[in-house]
């Protein structure tokens, strides 16, 4: 599900994800990326599944903000 964000760096799994073009005037790299403090691919893929699921969920919480922020304009 996730092995496309993972690459290996040394002995290490690191966690990669693109930045949208969109976001380019905010973050001024085109590619975030962190270690996952592991060796093994399969806990690289765990964390990495939560990692995903982390940032669904806080986008998910900020559309919902931002559309009832919205709503509340008109």
């Amino acid at each position: 599900m996730c092995g496309h964000h993972l690459k290996r760096r040394g002995r290490s799994w690191h966690y990669f994800q693109a930045v949208p073009k969109r976001y380019m005037d905010v973050e001024a790299r085109w590619e975030i990326g962190l270690s996952l403090r592991t060796q093994d691919l399969s806990e690289a893929k765990v964390k990495a599944s939560q990692i995903l699921l982390d940032l669904d969920t806080a986008r998910s919480q900020l559309w919902s903000q931002n559309r009832s922020w919205f709503g509340n304009m008109a």
